[in-house]
């Protein structure tokens, strides 16, 4: 359990984790995390024994750290401790070539996502590829400018880079009409061989970092933000402000166009399409 004491609040927030979910489940139960995340929205009558799964809590605003402690020992008291569990390391099949998966069993709009695996967030390479994605995306705004304003072929844009403590993805999502999605899916591309063939300047990655550390600072300014960070530290890993600033500070323009060059590969793409069922 993490506390963090803000004696000027007049809330609380209160986070709890458990420390499992979809990426636990195999074939048979894929779906079950999410199920069950809906299904305690509404409440239930009784509740199931938790076993062999951890729980993790993150508690900050106008509280004591031991007080804090005392009261959730005692709500969670009945809950019996399962051991942790430790996720195999699951190695990355080879990919030569780009893979594609088309769904037509979607609406009028068609949903692409563009992405690749890349490092986890423990990964020395991280940093660089939250300053790639920021340059892309919320600051830099290159899929944006190209796709929407410019050429006005999709209604929303934009990159998300997913990192775990073991696994990482970047992940291009747009929404646009089905006979966009070839024209949207090249110049997407196109973007990403630019930042393969360096066109990085010093002024994008110092802009990116300033407006990176501008939105964790406000980030942090509610009990409930703080709170779902603390829940990151608990279960992964416990990281300061100052910490995170320093990895990021690192980053130069050439470390942005290597981790480009080395995991966006776009003939190792992977691609899916969810359209609407055929007229």
């Amino acid at each position: 359990m993490l506390t963090r004491e803000r004696p000027d609040s007049a809330t609380v927030a209160l986070r709890l984790a458990v420390r499992t979910g979809s990426r636990d489940e195999d074939d048979l139960t894929s779906g079950g995390s999410h199920w069950l995340e809906h299904a305690h929205f509404l409440g239930t009558e009784t509740r199931p024994s938790p076993q062999a799964i951890e729980n993790a809590i993150a508690a900050v605003g106008n509280l004591r750290h031991k007080e804090a402690v005392e009261k959730i020992e005692r709500a969670l008291a009945s809950l019996p401790r399962g051991a942790r569990h430790l996720r195999p390391p699951t190695p990355e099949p080879a990919q030569r070539e780009p893979r594609r998966l088309e769904i037509d069993e979607g609406t009028l709009l068609a949903e692409m996502r563009l992405g690749w695996p890349v490092p986890c967030d423990l990964d020395a390479d991280a940093p660089a590829m939250y300053v790639l994605e920021d340059i892309l995306g919320l600051t830099g705004r290159r899929l944006n400018e190209e796709i929407r304003d410019r050429r006005a072929l999709a209604s929303s844009v934009g990159p998300n880079h997913l990192a775990f403590s073991d696994a990482g993805a970047l992940m291009i999502a747009v929404s646009t009409q089905p006979e966009r999605v070839e024209p949207v899916l090249h110049l997407a591309l196109a973007e990403i061989q630019r930042l393969r063939d360096g066109a990085v300047t010093d002024e994008d990655v110092a802009t990116s970092l300033r407006a990176i550390a501008g939105r964790r600072a406000l980030a942090d300014e509610l009990n409930q933000d703080q709170a779902a960070r603390s829940v990151g530290e608990v279960t992964g890993t416990i990281e300061s402000f100052d910490e995170y600033l320093a990895r990021l500070s690192t980053v130069r323009p050439a470390d942005v166009q290597r981790v480009a060059q080395t995991y966006l590969d776009p003939d190792r793409a992977v691609v899916v399409v969810v359209g609407p069922p055929p007229a």
